[in-house]
């Protein structure tokens, strides 16, 4: 069974801190550019840039995903299925991301703000909902490698299913606010509201509070 050397395992390990880091702080940024166009402080504006800022924390969950896994998949027996994960997770994640914030940006300098974030939101769903089964493969690795007793690693699983049944709900709601906002209701509310719960689900999922988790597990 291969492992990484320790220098590389510290390597990737402090990248991924970083990337959750990152990501944590694009979630408080939406949180809080949403919140302020709901005041109407220049909401316009506010949704645009926060729909910028959440592509970019979707980019960062993606990189993020693919470090935790690099790190833990030598460690354990998974082979191309594994790897296969690896690629969706980061096909879906970063293509939203990289998606929003080009509609981010069309919305800032063009006319059509009120069909290209909805667009945006619609897009943020959809890849919550796709991805929304990384953390439980990825964790079901580090709970293999673990000492937890059965009863542990059980509450740990109910855990993380609770979230990922979380996160289709976030996405779910995205996806819904985001039609909802093209058929001609108060898009910038809908898209503002589709925004703050998606930065909330960001926050939330990343990977900094589940290290903490996964800490516990195996201490």
């Amino acid at each position: 069974m291969s492992t990484l050397p320790a220098s590389s395992e510290e390597h990737a390990y402090g990248t991924e801190v970083g990337g959750s880091i990152a990501q944590s702080i694009g979630g408080l940024a939406a949180i809080i550019l949403a919140i302020l166009g709901l005041a109407q402080v220049f909401p316009q504006y506010m949704v645009a840039i926060a729909a910028l800022v959440v592509g970019a924390a979707l980019i960062f969950k993606g990189g993020n995903t693919v470090m935790e896994y690099s790190r833990v998949l030598p460690k354990t027996s998974a082979g191309p299925g594994g790897r296969s994960a690896i690629g969706s997770s980061v096909s879906v994640e970063v293509l939203a991301g990289v998606s929003g914030i080009v509609l981010g940006v069309l919305a800032l300098v063009t006319v059509t703000p009120a069909v290209l974030l909805p667009v945006a939101v619609i897009v943020f769903g959809a890849a919550l909902i796709a991805s929304s089964g990384d953390s439980s493969r990825l964790n079901a690795l580090r709970l293999a490698q673990s000492k937890a007793d059965d009863t542990l690693q059980q509450v740990v699983r109910e855990s993380f299913s609770i979230n990922d049944g979380a996160q289709v709900f976030v996405g779910l709601a995205s996806v819904v606010l985001g039609i909802i906002g093209l058929i001609g209701y108060d898009w910038t509310v809908l898209t503002l509201v589709a925004l703050l719960v998606i930065g909330v689900s960001i926050l939330v999922s990343s990977t900094a509070i589940i290290d903490k988790m996964m800490t516990f597990v195996r201490g």
